[in-house]
C-alpha cells in the first residue's frame, strides 16, 4: 500500500512539475527583467519577421550555400518595445540552385531565411518557407519549335537543334518579400535609449 501511495505521489509531483514548466514558458514569452543599464525582454519563439531581399540575385553569379543579405521590412515589437528594427540586416542561404540547360530548361534559385540581427546586435535564428523562382519562361517552347521546324526541313536530323536552345537564368529582384519566424525564445537587451 505504501508503494502504491508513493507511486501516486511521484506521479502527481511529475504532473505538477510539467504543468509548472508549461506555465513558466508562457510567462517567459513576455517577461521583462530590469538591468542596471536597461532591460532584457524575451522575443518569443514563433515571432514573425518580414524581410526583403537587399539586392537583385542573378543565378549565373550564385552558388549553393552562399549567404544572401536581407533587410527587415518592419519593426518587430514586444510589449511596445522594438526588439528588431526595420532596416536591420538578416541572412538567407541559397538552398538550391540549378543552372539553365539545353532544350530550354530554365534555371532555378531557392533561398531560405536563417537569421536576423536584433537591436542589441545578437543574431536570432529564424526559419521560414523557402522562396523558389525559375528563370523566365519561353525557352522550352522555343527549343521544341526549333526542333520540330528543323526536323521538318531536314527529315528528322534537325531534332538536334533544340539542344542549342538554352534556358534562362533565374533571378530574384531586390525588394522581394520573405517571411520567417523566430526559432526559439531570445533574450534581447535594451539600453535606456531604446
Amino acid at each position: 500500500m505504501k508503494s502504491l501511495f508513493f507511486s501516486f505521489a511521484l506521479l502527481v509531483s511529475s504532473f505538477s512539475s510539467l504543468f509548472a514548466l508549461e506555465n513558466s514558458s508562457s510567462v517567459l514569452a513576455t517577461e521583462s527583467v530590469t538591468l542596471s543599464n536597461g532591460i532584457r525582454v524575451t522575443l518569443p519563439s514563433g515571432t514573425q519577421v518580414m524581410f526583403d531581399v537587399a539586392y537583385t540575385l542573378d543565378g549565373k553569379n550564385l552558388y549553393p550555400g552562399q549567404s544572401i543579405p536581407l533587410r527587415v521590412k518592419f519593426d518587430v515589437e514586444v510589449d511596445g518595445k522594438v526588439l528588431i528594427s526595420a532596416g536591420s540586416m538578416g541572412t538567407a542561404m541559397i538552398t538550391r540552385l540549378e543552372k539553365p540547360k539545353s532544350f530550354g530548361k530554365s534555371g532555378l534559385i531557392e533561398i531560405s531565411p536563417i537569421s536576423v540581427t536584433a537591436i542589441d546586435g545578437q543574431q536570432v535564428m529564424v526559419s521560414g518557407m523557402p522562396f523558389t523562382i525559375e528563370g523566365a519562361g519561353g525557352g522550352k517552347t522555343k527549343a521544341v519549335a526549333a526542333s520540330i521546324g528543323a526536323a521538318a526541313l531536314t527529315g528528322g536530323v534537325g531534332l538536334i537543334a533544340g539542344a542549342f536552345v538554352k534556358g534562362k537564368n533565374a533571378s530574384i529582384n531586390a525588394g522581394t518579400i520573405l517571411m520567417a519566424n523566430t526559432v526559439s525564445n531570445a533574450k534581447i537587451e535594451l539600453n535606456k535609449e531604446n
